[in-house]
C-alpha cells in the first residue's frame, strides 16, 4: 500500500500527537519512572520522594515543578535551603515542629510562596527550657545596658561639641549640669495635695533612668566610646565621676 507524505504526516499526528506533545508525553514519563524529585534550593540538593510526600499536596508548587522535572538538572528553586526542610516535613506530615530559634512567621511566608496552605496552627513551637530562657534575658539585660550607654555617649559627645567649640581646643569638662541645661523643666509636686511643687529639669529623670544600669562593664563601655571620639578629634577622655547622680568627664588637649 502507498500512502503519500500528507497521509502519512496525518496518520503520524493522529496516532502519536505533535513533536511538542510527544515531548510532553516522554517528559512525563520519565517523570512517572522516577520515584523521588531533586530540587535545588539555592545551592543545597533536596532529594524527595514524589509518593506519598509531594502527591499529598497535589497544588502546591513543589508538586506541580515535580510533574515537569526531566530528571536532568535538580529543579533550582529560590528559597531559603534552611526552612525548606520544614516544607518539606509539612508535606509528609501536615505538621512541623519547630525550634524556638526559627520564628514562625519566616516558615509560613515560605509556605505561602510555595502554594501550601499552612496555618499557625499546624507548627508546634519548641518551649524555651529553663537555662535557655535565662540566657535569653541576660543576652537582652546586656543588650538594654549597651543601648543605654551608648545613648549617654552621643549625649556626652553633643556637650563635647559645643564645649569644644568654645573653648578653643582648650581641656574642658562634661558634667551633668550641663546636659540639664538644656533640657525643659517640669513640675514636681512635694505634698500629696499637689499645693506645693518644684520644677526639675526633665532629662534628671531620663539620667537616672539610663544610668540605673550603672556597673564596672558599664563605665568601661562609655570609657572605650569616649575614647575612640576624643582621639580622632585631638582629645583624651576620662570618666571621672558616673553615678545615678552625677556625671563628670575630662576631656584634655
Amino acid at each position: 500500500t502507498c500512502i503519500n507524505r500528507s497521509c502519512g504526516s496525518k496518520l503520524w499526528t493522529f496516532l502519536f500527537g505533535t513533536c511538542s506533545t510527544e515531548r510532553v508525553f516522554q517528559r512525563k514519563l520519565a517523570c512517572a519512572m522516577s520515584s523521588t524529585v531533586k530540587f535545588n534550593v539555592s545551592g543545597k540538593v533536596y532529594e524527595v520522594l514524589r509518593e506519598p510526600t509531594l502527591a499529598l499536596h497535589p497544588n502546591s508548587v513543589l508538586c506541580q515543578l515535580a510533574e515537569e522535572w526531566d530528571q536532568q538538572d535538580p529543579i533550582f528553586l529560590e528559597a531559603d535551603p534552611d526552612l525548606f526542610k520544614y516544607i518539606i516535613e509539612y508535606h509528609r506530615h501536615r505538621k512541623i515542629y519547630l525550634p524556638i530559634s526559627i520564628p514562625k512567621a519566616s516558615v509560613l511566608r515560605e509556605a505561602a510562596v510555595l502554594g501550601l496552605e499552612m496555618r499557625d496552627a499546624d507548627i508546634e513551637q519548641e518551649e524555651p527550657g529553663l537555662l535557655a530562657f535565662s540566657q535569653k534575658v541576660d543576652a537582652t539585660e546586656r543588650m538594654m545596658r549597651e543601648c543605654k550607654a551608648d545613648t549617654l555617649v552621643q549625649l556626652i559627645i553633643k556637650q563635647a561639641i559645643v564645649k569644644s567649640a568654645h573653648m578653643g581646643g582648650k581641656t574642658f569638662v562634661v558634667k551633668l549640669d550641663d546636659m540639664k541645661a538644656d533640657s525643659p523643666k517640669v513640675k514636681v509636686y512635694q505634698t500629696e495635695y499637689q499645693c506645693q511643687h518644684r520644677e526639675v529639669p526633665e532629662f534628671h529623670f531620663v539620667f537616672k533612668f539610663l544610668a540605673s544600669a550603672c556597673d564596672a562593664n558599664m563605665k568601661t563601655h562609655i570609657q572605650s566610646r569616649l575614647d575612640s571620639w576624643s582621639q580622632r578629634n585631638g582629645y583624651r577622655a576620662k570618666l571621672r565621676t558616673f553615678s545615678e547622680d552625677n556625671l563628670d568627664v575630662l576631656f584634655e588637649v
